[in-house]
């Protein structure tokens, strides 16, 4: 009789401690689960949110560009600048630039940049040779290294496409 007891004592355990392990493992379970989702909602709108700021941020890009290239044209167009750059063209051409002359160009290009609020302006032949620049330590630099820059040699293609990496105006 007195097995028969301690058999059902230990049966009832039993089933006491397998009802505390489901339990215990119901409520791991609903913990895991619950973090998941709610790192997973947290992680969706972090998302949504990189994906519209990149978006903005392409936006920006595409305007900024486009905003360097018509401030480009406008500075391409300036009957001063045109007129000194055609003039001390010629005379590079020709092998030797007045002092005065490159001094001009030089004014007329600082008049056009501060009115346009660009901070680099370069002013080349189509060889690529410096003939104003808008950095004084630009001026120092030889011919021949800004004439192979990808960038100006991208600017001086005529068949170059303009886009936000490259960009240069004729």
């Amino acid at each position: 009789m007195r097995a028969a007891i301690a058999l059902r004592r230990r049966a009832r355990r039993a089933r006491l401690t397998v009802q505390l392990t489901v339990l215990a493992a119901g409520v791991a379970a609903l913990a895991v689960t619950s973090t998941f989702v709610a790192l997973s909602s947290v992680v969706r709108a972090r998302t949504t949110r990189l994906i519209a700021d990149e978006r903005v941020l392409l936006l920006l890009q595409r305007r900024a560009l486009e905003q360097s290239l018509l401030t480009a044209s406008l500075l391409t167009k300036s009957p001063t600048l045109r007129a000194a750059i055609e003039t001390v063209r010629d005379e590079v051409g020709r092998g030797a630039t007045r002092p005065e002359l490159r001094a001009t160009l030089q004014r007329e290009l600082d008049n056009l940049r501060n009115g346009s609020g660009n901070e680099l302006v370069l002013v080349t032949d189509d060889r690529g040779r410096l003939l104003a620049s808008s950095l004084a330590r630009a001026a120092s630099l030889p011919n021949h290294a800004l004439a192979t820059a990808p960038m100006l040699r991208h600017a001086l293609d005529p068949d170059a496409l303009v886009d936000s990496a490259s960009l240069g105006v004729l």
